[in-house]
């Protein structure tokens, strides 16, 4: 088997979140013990709420395909 690959996504707007220092902390363990990582701050994505007439989806699809490759998911809300 290869290393896992762990992708975490975390939906804190602000800068300096204790959501956010507590995710990057985890991935920097399973970092530790051989895991691939990946940050998804969901500020980055263009993320428009469903509407089926809409022309585009926005980074939908890019969201989609990060969360496809991951082994395990690690989902940081601050509430």
């Amino acid at each position: 088997m290869t290393d896992p690959h762990v992708v975490a996504l975390v939906g804190s707007l602000r800068t300096g979140s204790y959501t956010r220092i507590a995710t990057t902390r985890a991935l920097a363990a399973a970092e530790s013990v051989g895991a691939t990582t990946e940050l998804i701050d969901l500020r980055e994505y263009d993320l428009p709420a469903f509407d089926p007439g809409r022309d585009s989806p926005g980074d939908s699809a890019a969201l989609t395909a990060s969360v496809d490759a991951a082994d395990s998911i690690l989902l940081a809300s601050p509430m």
